[in-house]
C-alpha cells in the first residue's frame, strides 16, 4: 500500500503507512512481512538520497532476512526428522509384523508335529495292543 504512494512522490505517506504497517508486522511475528517493509524502507530512503537511513534499513532487512532463512531450514530440518521418525517406525512395525508372521507360522508347525506326535503315539498304542 506503501509504495504507490513513494511512485507517485507522497514519500511522507509512504513512510507513514510502512512505519505502521512496520509495527504491526512485528508485533504479530509477521517477520515476511517486516523483512519487505525494511526492504521498502530502504528503497524509499536510498531514493530520497538519505544514505545513512537506507543502508540501516537494508542492514535491519539482512538481519531479517538471515533470521528467516535461520526460522526455514529449522523448520526443513525439523520436518526431516519427523519423516525419518516415521520411516523409521514403519520399518520397526514391518519387522515386527513379519516376526509375528513367522511366530505364529512356528506356532502352526509345532502344533502340527504335536498332533502328528499324537497320531504316531496313539498307533505305536494300537500297533503294541494289536501284537
Amino acid at each position: 500500500m506503501a509504495i504507490p504512494y513513494h511512485k507517485i512522490g507522497n514519500s511522507e505517506k509512504a513512510i507513514s503507512l510502512l512505519l505502521a504497517g512496520n509495527k504491526i508486522s512485528r508485533e504479530t511475528g509477521e517477520l515476511e512481512t517486516t523483512m519487505k517493509s525494511y526492504k521498502y524502507f530502504s528503497e524509499i530512503y536510498y531514493d530520497l538520497k538519505d544514505y545513512k537511513l537506507a543502508f540501516e534499513y537494508q542492514k535491519k532487512y539482512q538481519e531479517a532476512l538471515e533470521k528467516n532463512l535461520d526460522l526455514k531450514a529449522r523448520e526443513k530440518v525439523a520436518s526431516l526428522r519427523v519423516v525419518n521418525e516415521l520411516d523409521r517406525r514403519k520399518r520397526l512395525t514391518e519387522n515386527l509384523e513379519k516376526r509375528t508372521e513367522l511366530l505364529e507360522r512356528n506356532v502352526s508347525l509345532a502344533e502340527e508335529k504335536l498332533e502328528f506326535q499324537h497320531y504316531f503315539e496313539g498307533s505305536l498304542v494300537v500297533i503294541i495292543i494289536l501284537i
